[in-house]
């Protein structure tokens, strides 16, 4: 298994500090670490546009930089996991509770080489689902009289309801629908789904932007979800992490 990290510092002479130290101190075993290094979070989204190259892991700055250079890459592959290391007496926050992992960690450290670890330990549960090696929770599977639906809950952004049918939108922008019931898809979703109106089931993970005029739901992909005016309150309660704007 190859694992694809990057690292965005401004010189070459930091790379290559960071490179030594993830050669010296990442989890051995089955996996085999890259590190690509950029100057800029330019030079990183040009390449991932250009040439469809997607990292596994993000090792970032804490605060709102590192942030900001997380939304960015989100914006194109929002199943990159981010790891933020802030320095010694950095004030932070948890501004991405809801991605696949969001570590906070100390750099140069035991802690570092912990949240690699569990990096590692998600990416392979990902595999394995693709692979079909691991049945449970995380995979949406349903029969119809054609065919078998199955695909990961982290491919989608939601669930419609429309009358009698379901209508998955997937974050690469495809559909697939079936004669279903939202409710019972509800029961059976993994914790990143919650029910926000009564045609929709989203995906928090996937949210990248909640428009407060309209109760739009912006994902990633461009795909779009209404929040229910009685539902809306508390779900920005419990969701501080999210962009809110206002507008339609």
């Amino acid at each position: 298994m190859v694992i694809k990290i990057v690292v965005i510092v401004p010189t070459m002479e930091q790379q290559k500090k960071i490179a030594a130290f993830i050669k010296k101190n990442l989890p051995s075993g089955m996996h085999h670490w890259t590190m690509f290094g950029y100057t800029s979070v330019d030079l990183l989204l040009q390449t991932m546009q250009a040439e469809g190259f997607r990292p596994d892991v993000a090792l970032l700055p804490a605060g709102n930089s590192g942030y900001s250079l997380g939304r960015r890459i989100r914006s194109i592959d929002h199943h990159c996991v981010m790891i933020y290391m802030p320095d010694k007496n950095a004030d932070f926050h948890d501004a991405f509770s809801s991605c696949p992992i969001a570590h906070f960690t100390m750099w140069k450290n035991e802690e570092c080489k912990k949240a690699l670890t569990r990096a590692a330990q998600y990416l392979e549960d990902e595999i394995w689902i693709e692979n079909e090696l691991l049945e449970g929770a995380e995979v949406f599977k349903h029969q119809t009289q054609k065919q078998l639906i199955r695909m990961k809950y982290s491919n989608i952004d939601c669930f419609e309801s429309d009358l009698h049918r379901v209508i998955i939108h997937r974050y690469d922008g495809e559909t697939e629908t079936f004669i279903g019931k939202l409710k019972e898809i509800e029961e059976n979703c993994t914790g990143n789904f919650e029910r926000v109106h009564q045609s929709y089931l989203v995906n928090v993970r996937h949210i990248a932007k909640v428009f407060t005029n309209s109760r739009r739901i912006l994902f990633y992909s461009g795909n779009e979800a209404f929040c229910s005016r009685a539902a809306f309150p508390k779900f920005l309660e419990r969701h501080p992490e999210l962009e809110v704007t206002n507008g339609d």
